[in-house]
């Protein structure tokens, strides 16, 4: 039993992953902004022109997969068997998961 719910745990921290980053690595083309009239003001400090706040979120689904990894390590960190070492090594793939994804919100800031 234990063993199927740890199973469950890393195959559903894996598709969060995979998904977190597909949307990272092929993100939507975004529509070209309408060019601007030259009696319209510039947007405000902080707005772009489409009104919307340039400090919004702009990869939640990571964050989401971030915290995921985090509850699953901590899962697997308080479990009563060690899967003959298979969760050592989970937990060690999940901490290089969160990682990589952290660099890639760090490289998008650029």
């Amino acid at each position: 039993m234990k063993r199927a719910r740890l199973l469950s745990l890393i195959s559903g921290s894996a598709f969060v992953i995979g998904t977190a980053l597909f949307s990272v690595a092929a993100p939507a083309p975004a529509p070209a902004p309408a060019p601007a009239p030259a009696a319209m003001a510039a947007p405000a400090a902080g707005a772009n022109w489409y009104g919307d706040r340039d400090d919004r979120e702009r990869h939640p689904e990571i964050r989401e997969a971030i915290n995921q990894l985090r509850q699953t390590r901590d899962e697997l960190n308080h479990a009563d068997h060690d899967f003959d070492g298979h969760r050592v090594a989970a937990m060690h793939e999940i901490d290089e998961a969160i990682h990589q994804l952290q660099l890639a919100l760090k490289a998008d800031k650029h």
